[in-house]
């Protein structure tokens, strides 16, 4: 029969390693994890580094193009741009990889233990309540062995 979980075994699910802060890691929220940290790094490295000149080497009296806080908005168009392909190419890697398959957003009724996919409406017809299915476990009746 299906009963709730207890607090430490809900503790417990949500920090899985799918879980990052008490947050479900999806395709989606990678893809914006990614596209959010890759910005702030272009802005950073070339605050602090200088732009390279488009060279795939540096000789050794090579000076990099400081960049200065003004120069940011013109620049902030290609910053975007390459972080949102970078992006878009972890949320198909990770899409195609399907480790985000096993969370499912289907709903049990405590009451009468019907089973429904995910919408608005949280009450059942038998008068029960719809919690989601991860909050609840299978164990065996005592009386059918």
């Amino acid at each position: 029969m299906w009963v709730k979980k207890t607090e430490e075994e809900i503790k417990a699910f949500y920090t899985k390693p799918e879980y990052v802060v008490g947050i479900k890691v999806t395709p989606f929220n990678g893809a914006v994890l990614v596209f959010v940290i890759f910005t702030i790094v272009q802005i950073l490295g070339d605050l602090i580094l200088g732009k390279s000149k488009g060279r795939g080497y540096l000789p050794a009296d090579y000076v990099r193009e400081k960049v200065r806080l003004s120069d940011l908005p013109s620049l902030l168009p290609g910053y975007l741009a390459v972080s949102s392909m970078l992006a878009i190419f972890v949320w198909v890697i990770l899409k195609k990889s399907g480790k985000n398959t096993r969370f499912s957003r289907t709903y049990l009724c405590q009451k009468c233990y019907r089973v429904k996919a995910a919408d608005k409406n949280y009450k059942c017809e038998c008068g029960g309540e719809y919690i989601e299915i991860e909050m609840m476990k299978w164990i065996e009746d005592k009386d059918e062995k």
